[in-house]
């Protein structure tokens, strides 16, 4: 008997998980191995293959490394380069895209990830720029105000924001783009960038932080001044990609996304209607120490049921972030298409591959 042993996953081939098949009942689904880069992300993909679930049975998990300490997506990519885990269409890997569908070698397996067709992307930034779109923005908002509508348009506010940061961020990947510049304008400083951002009392972004844009931008024209005509071809390249001055938010770092922008401005938002809210349910129940016990129950109940525990700004943006790494509904979305797509593709890849394979050799 030999010592030696097979490193499973890359035994896994489609070859043996399509014949496997033919050892179950003939109404069983096919097993499809779906690797995502955390925990978090099982239930946001796992949306997106429920279209297929009438066929497939789909086993969601986490590759992990035998080295912990790297990140989800490199420690899978890692392992599709050294060849530890052979992607096929029993077998898939769902990630984020970051930077690699812009930025040619933006990481060592950028031509990896963009060639290998059992890779499936957001192809925005990130999962959080498709649960924060502004199509759902309204829904967090009335979950946390109980407001029977919204007449906030979330959509011309985030269509403001990424206007007003559009150069910027063509600057951030003209920096990442190019090692000599990668340190003088990092993602981080970008988020500190967003971070700046201000609404005047239409919601508009503010006269102020377009003067700071205006600052950071002269700064860094001074930096990339030998580069302009890259920075002519960084434009191109995103409006291929489809992304543009009004809805670049689709490709900031997803958590600065969040972070930076979403949360604060709908923690500004709730609060206002939350106060609104409180008053209206409180009147009619006089302000007096005899009916102290009666208004906190009033205040008590409405906190349930909006899922903030008192009036204290911190608790809102903590329940608003929850809502946000919560939302799975992204139906309405527009990359869904796009990523269903691209599922499918990958899940029919190798059946496809092997009927025209087998026409060719009756061909012959």
């Amino acid at each position: 008997m030999s010592g030696s042993s097979t490193y499973l996953p890359r035994a896994l081939t489609y070859v043996y998980a399509d014949t496997s098949r033919l050892m179950r009942s003939s109404k069983a689904k096919a097993d499809i191995r779906v690797y995502v880069e955390d925990e978090g992300d099982i239930m946001f993909w796992r949306q997106f293959l429920s279209h297929n679930e009438g066929l497939y049975n789909f086993k969601i998990s986490v590759y992990h490394c035998i080295d912990r300490d790297i990140p989800g997506k490199d420690c899978i990519m890692k392992a599709v380069q050294e060849g530890n885990l052979v992607l096929h269409s029993h077998m898939l890997a769902c990630l984020d895209a970051d930077y690699d569908l812009i930025i040619d070698d933006y990481h060592k397996y950028t031509d990896v990830l963009r060639s290998n067709p059992y890779i499936v992307t957001t192809h925005w930034y990130a999962i959080e720029n498709i649960k924060a779109d502004p199509k759902h923005l309204s829904e967090f908002y009335n979950s946390c105000t109980l407001s029977e509508n919204c007449s906030i348009d979330f959509g011309a506010i985030v269509e403001d924001v990424s206007i007003a940061y559009y150069d910027l961020l063509l600057r951030l990947i003209l920096c990442q783009s190019k090692g000599v510049l990668k340190s003088h304008y990092t993602i981080d400083a970008f988020g500190d960038d967003l971070k700046n951002c201000m609404y005047d009392d239409k919601n508009r972004v503010s006269a102020e932080t377009h003067r700071y844009i205006a600052m950071r931008i002269a700064v860094l024209n001074a930096i990339i001044a030998p580069y302009s005509h890259e920075l002519t071809v960084i434009n191109q390249i995103l409006r291929k990609e489809g992304f543009n001055p009004r809805n670049c938010y689709r490709v900031f770092k997803g958590h600065h996304w969040v972070d930076m922008v979403i949360v604060p401005l709908l923690t500004k938002l709730v609060d206002n209607e939350y106060q609104k809210m409180v008053l209206k349910k409180l009147s009619g129940v006089p302000d007096d120490l005899a009916h102290k016990d009666e208004r906190r129950q009033i205040i008590e109940h409405y906190n349930n049921n909006v899922g903030i525990k008192d009036d204290n700004v911190s608790c809102k943006k903590a329940r608003i972030t929850r809502l946000i790494s919560d939302q799975i509904h992204n139906e309405d979305i527009d990359i869904t298409p796009i990523i269903c797509a691209d599922l499918e593709n990958a899940i029919k890849r190798d059946q496809i591959l092997s009927i025209v394979k087998g026409l060719k050799i009756n061909n012959k």
